[in-house]
């Protein structure tokens, strides 16, 4: 039986917003542009327990409870109310409502035969989202691995449940919204579902090498009318439109030394959706045609850890604004398709261990992401953060 393990977290996080021109300079007061403050306070407690109470045989039970609190005030630069801002006022507020969910888990799995020889290992899980505001869901998962010695074959199903974020949902809580103030409403919102399907063949050379190719499929439903402006929709999920993702992806893995490794994957993308009036498209926002990742890890100096790790990612279309308006894509142009991204990231850390405190384990680091400052964005217009420097610590007990 494995010890219980419990965790605890939380975190404060407020940041500004600010508008700017389209020749890159902030509005400096007067009665132009907008500034907004968002303040987000995140809690969470995690609960987890495997046992193993016969031959093969494993359970894992666990449950998790995460809490929000929300909020964005905008304002005008001058502080003065302006025609045409915030409808005519010099402040608007949006007050998320608090969100609780609570998703409790359970999975078995079954290995029969010997891993050095032929085995099956049927499993099965489920998990249920308990969600306030909105509605409650359960997702499933199913798998089966058939194989012999280093090589197996896996089938997989899983359900994936995506509740809608403050931002697809903005105008909606704004405090003088009689939408935002009815819990009746927010009790109507369904998550978007994703149906995952794949299938695998897996190789590998122990302690030396390993490949692996995944063929899979995800169907999505109940998608999200992001609403952002206009007259409140009369729904808000999708009924009728539906999107189709199928990819084919290819790992591997090398380890030429005890103390080095380099991986590397490539996933290629091919998206289809189909809004309510009926009309398909082959592309949507978002999924990249072409996705490569590669990188190493070296350990040195035996309590030193390395990792360099290069991210590619090839026609990739904005345009969220394509899945609002009665859930219809709309088609994406050349204007849509954001510039192909190559970003690298690194990490060092050192690993420590003290007895006498009980420490095992543990570690310091120091991260830098988009090591080449590339100039990207995944909307268009919004740069994303260049380089960007980490630090921090665990410890283990």
């Amino acid at each position: 039986m494995t010890r219980l393990l419990e965790k605890y977290g939380s975190s404060l996080t407020s940041y500004d917003l600010l508008q700017e021109l389209t020749n890159g300079k902030r509005y400096a007061g007067g009665t132009g542009g907008l500034k907004s403050r968002q303040a987000m306070s995140l809690y969470g407690i995690r609960a987890r327990e495997k046992v193993h109470p016969w031959s093969g045989g494993e359970i894992l039970i666990g449950a998790d409870l995460d809490m929000a609190e929300m909020k964005n005030t905008q304002r005008t630069y001058s502080g003065a109310a302006a025609a045409g801002i915030n409808g005519g006022l010099a402040e608007r507020v949006w007050n998320y409502p608090d969100t609780t969910l609570f998703s409790p888990y359970l999975a078995l799995s079954q290995t029969i035969g010997r891993s050095e020889g032929f085995h099956i290992v049927p499993s099965a899980g489920c998990r249920y989202f308990a969600h306030d505001p909105f509605e409650n869901k359960a997702a499933s998962q199913a798998g089966l691995t058939l194989g012999y010695g280093n090589t197996d074959i896996r089938l997989n199903y899983a359900r994936g449940v995506n509740y809608p974020s403050p931002v697809v949902v903005m105008n909606m809580v704004v405090t003088n919204s009689t939408v935002g103030n009815s819990s009746r409403y927010w009790a109507n919102i369904k998550p978007e579902t994703v149906n995952h399907y794949e299938v695998s063949l897996n190789h590998a050379w122990p302690e030396k090498a390993s490949l692996g190719i995944t063929a899979f499929s995800d169907w999505g439903k109940d998608h999200f009318q992001a609403y952002m402006f206009g007259p409140v929709p009369a729904i808000f999920n999708d009924p009728i439109g539906k999107y189709e993702i199928r990819g084919l992806e290819l790992t591997g893995a090398l380890t030429p030394t005890k103390t080095m490794e380099f991986f590397a994957g490539a996933t290629w993308l091919e998206a289809r959706a189909t809004g309510n009036n009926g009309i398909e498209r082959d592309y949507m926002p978002y999924p990249p045609a072409f996705q490569l990742q590669a990188g190493v890890a070296w350990t040195f100096l035996e309590r030193f850890r390395l990792t360099l790790d290069v991210q590619h990612l090839e026609d990739v279309y904005g345009g969220t604004s394509a899945r609002s308006g009665g859930f219809n894509y709309s088609a994406l142009s050349d204007s849509s398709r954001l510039p192909d991204a190559t970003l690298l990231n690194g990490r060092l850390g050192y690993r420590f261990h003290d007895k006498r405190l009980g420490l095992k384990d543990s570690e310091v680091f120091i991260a830098v992401n988009n090591i080449t400052d590339e100039d990207y964005e995944w909307a268009r217009g919004y740069r994303m953060p260049g380089a960007t420097v980490f630090a921090g610590f665990s410890i283990k007990l």
